[in-house]
């Protein structure tokens, strides 16, 4: 699968607050970097870390740029939460 097929798999699995899909997407020991947070180390943690984060709230992500280059794919997007 292409980076910018699984950035859109991301962001719906996001969008949708689906942890588990989220977590489906990263490697075992993936790190996540969530600014201004601590890194988040392993696949299940970054699950656990994702689950809380919606229970605490509706959470949306607005993609404004994906930029691609071979195997890489970065993002920017505003954010948004619904109480």
């Amino acid at each position: 699968m292409k980076p910018r097929k699984v950035l859109e798999k991301w962001v719906d699995a996001f969008n949708s607050g689906d942890a588990k899909a989220i977590s489906g997407l990263y490697h075992e020991k993936a790190v996540n970097y969530q600014v201004p947070e601590l890194p988040v180390e392993g696949k299940d943690r970054i699950e656990e870390m994702f689950a809380t984060e919606f229970s605490r709230a509706k959470i949306t992500c607005i993609v404004e740029n994906i930029f691609e280059d071979a195997e890489y794919t970065l993002e920017t997007s505003l954010g948004g939460s619904q109480g």
